[in-house]
């Protein structure tokens, strides 16, 4: 082991998350293969077992190679894998969007369907702190890339992909819907989605009456629109049709 590789290894200000992470990419130490559809990563089964009991029990049948099924992941595209498992090691994911203010339209939808693609496999496979940073990132873009058509199409897998019972993801999902609902009425996909499938809209209906929502919304002062937005990290409201804070 080189002087570096040591000082990694021992140095006292080393989380958990920077050990591991000098693992992943070059696959040292490796002793464990996850499949999914074809393609082959290299993984630990400490490193894997210890965060996800479904995985552990798929080593324990197999003990070097954990086969996912597609099936299983409404077929997610192989990338997403790759980003859970980068965040198996680092407790972090690149989600394709920019980290500045505003995303550019393309970032958004990117990233809306990643951390839509990593809650799910994130409940699949049971890790709780995947779930709760993906809903965060999910709820960060839709605060700075508003965009209704991307919305509407992104709300589609959120409702498809997670659990009836599981609100978490979806909560924010109708909230944002419910905030913009003037918008998203006259969106004719949003209402198509509606009509075909009774259960969003009424999800979306029960979000515009949540007490939450209405402290968290009211008329802009600028453009008397209802779309001030008081984010609860923010001592201000910002209109989200205007952009006027106050």
């Amino acid at each position: 082991m080189s002087s570096q590789e040591a000082d990694a290894v021992h140095g006292p200000a080393q989380s958990l998350a920077s050990l591991t992470a000098n693992l992943l990419r070059p696959g040292r130490y490796s002793d464990l293969n996850i499949n999914y559809r074809g393609k082959v990563f290299k993984a630990h089964r400490n490193a894997v077992a210890f965060q996800s009991k479904p995985l552990a029990a798929e080593i324990d049948d197999n003990f070097k190679e954990a086969k996912i099924r597609s099936d299983d992941l409404e077929d997610h595209d192989p990338n997403i894998i790759e980003k859970f498992i980068d965040f198996l090691y680092t407790e972090q994911y690149d989600d394709g969007g920019s980290k500045a203010a505003k995303t550019s339209a393309p970032e958004a939808s990117n990233a809306l369907h990643t951390n839509t693609a990593l809650y799910i496999v994130g409940d699949k496979f049971d890790v709780t702190a995947l779930k709760t940073l993906a809903k965060e990132e999910y709820e960060k873009t839709l605060s700075a890339s508003w965009n209704c058509i991307l919305f509407t199409s992104n709300l589609k897998l959120v409702y498809a992909g997670t659990a009836k019972n599981d609100r978490l993801l979806m909560g924010v999902a109708t909230n944002a819907a419910a905030n913009h609902v003037e918008e998203l009425v006259k969106n004719s996909e949003f209402a198509e989605l509606c009509q075909c499938d009774g259960d969003i809209g009424f999800a979306v209906l029960k979000s515009c009456h949540s007490p939450t929502l209405q402290a968290l919304v009211k008329k802009c002062e600028s453009c008397q629109q209802y779309y001030g937005k008081k984010l609860h990290h923010q001592p201000y409201y910002t209109c989200s049709s205007c952009g006027y804070t106050y």
